[in-house]
């Protein structure tokens, strides 16, 4: 905030700022340098950087606009801030900090020289204004209560920094480089790296692995429920709990309360599935077979059976969304439907219309887990 006023003391200088939003206190970010700084202004943003450093700076206003445009479209207006400041501050032990509008990253992190840097370069320096942004965005508005309870909104901040990066991108490329950026490795570090729960106690050599867990588990959530539904859940949980605490479980229970007022989870409690799926250290392993090649006439329509297996612990009563697509279908990004792999069985055959036609080809391919991209 700006300072409202100085007061000189024998010596000391005392400096009144003019209030602060609600916020809270954890979030506080107050800055003091021994540099010069320079700074630049469009609009409601301020860059403030060392004074050499203007020409290497002027990407991230565009960004931090474009950001800011995000997330308040995205929230209804319940991110709104008159100004935003950013600070790239050289050295700075850690990635970014702030609240509120005001955000002090480390210098080397904002820095692109068109001469000097590969163009994915500014790619990387969105996703870091992206990611912090959103992250402010939500806990400015929700505080977690416990440390451990961080993981909903790291994991909401990652999850939608592919989504303002995709603005430009376009958010089909960017949901391809999450999964190869967060969800592959969160399933390979599962493994590897024998990665705890997504609810687990704070553990400060895991968190990042956890949040990219829980962001994962995030965008399947938003491939059952569609994209709609997820703002509309997300804008309801922070408007419900705005200046003031919140549990992931708060989250959850209006997550099945809209759900349920939709006439959406008519069938199954996606709220206590995704509560499962954040409470096990593992993913489930299927295993597909097509059987007799796949085909066999059912009336008018061909159809395709599938047998799905489940491979694991016994006994841990797991509800798995499965998806297929064609082969030949033009469009990898667009939604299938979804069979509910039912949690006590460890394998059952799906019959699927009209999916492949035996007079035609002569071999059907069938995609299992579609939306991983090229990663199946």
């Amino acid at each position: 905030m700006p300072f409202k006023e100085q007061i000189l003391m024998e010596q000391e200088i005392l400096t009144i700022f003019e209030p602060t939003p609600v916020m809270s206190t954890y979030l506080v970010t107050i800055v003091t340098s021994d540099f010069a700084l320079s700074s630049m202004t469009e609009d409601n943003v301020v860059i403030w950087f060392k004074r050499d450093r203007q020409d290497q700076m002027r990407v991230v206003q565009e960004f931090v606009k474009l950001t800011d445009k995000f997330l308040t479209n995205y929230t209804h207006n319940l991110w709104n801030n008159k100004k935003i400041n950013i600070l790239a501050y050289p050295n700075f032990p850690f990635s970014a900090v702030g609240a509120w509008g005001f955000t002090v990253f480390r210098e080397m992190d904002l820095l692109y020289e068109p001469n000097n840097h590969f163009p994915d370069r500014k790619l990387q320096i969105w996703m870091t204004i992206a990611k912090q942004m959103a992250l402010q965005c939500i806990e400015s508005i929700v505080t977690p209560i416990e440390p451990s309870h961080r993981w909903l909104s790291h994991a909401l901040a990652t999850f939608l920094s592919y989504k303002i990066v995709g603005m430009v991108y376009g958010e089909d490329i960017m949901m391809q480089l999450f999964v190869v950026q967060v969800q592959q490795p969160a399933m390979h570090n599962d493994v590897d790296l024998k990665v705890p729960s997504v609810m687990h106690e704070y553990d400060p050599i895991y968190a990042s692995l956890i949040y990219k867990k829980a962001s994962a588990l995030l965008r399947m959530l938003e491939y059952i429920i569609t994209k709609e539904k997820l703002q509309q859940i997300i804008v309801h949980y922070l408007s419900t709990y705005a200046y003031g605490f919140a549990t992931p479980d708060d989250f959850l229970k209006i997550l099945n309360r809209e759900l349920h007022q939709s006439g959406h989870a008519h069938h199954y409690n996606v709220a206590e599935i995704l509560r499962f799926w954040m409470s096990q250290k593992h993913y489930p392993k299927l295993l597909a077979q097509q059987n007799n090649y796949g085909m066999y006439d059912y009336g008018s329509n061909n159809m395709s059976t599938i047998k799905i297996k489940y491979y694991g612990t016994k006994g841990i009563e797991w509800s798995i969304p499965v998806t297929f697509m064609k082969e030949t279908q033009s469009s990898f990004t667009s939604s299938s439907s979804v069979f509910w792999l039912n949690n006590e069985l460890s394998s059952e055959n799906v019959d699927f219309p009209n999916t492949c036609d035996a007079k035609t080809e002569e071999e059907c391919i069938l995609i299992c887990n579609a939306q991983q991209f090229g990663e199946n």
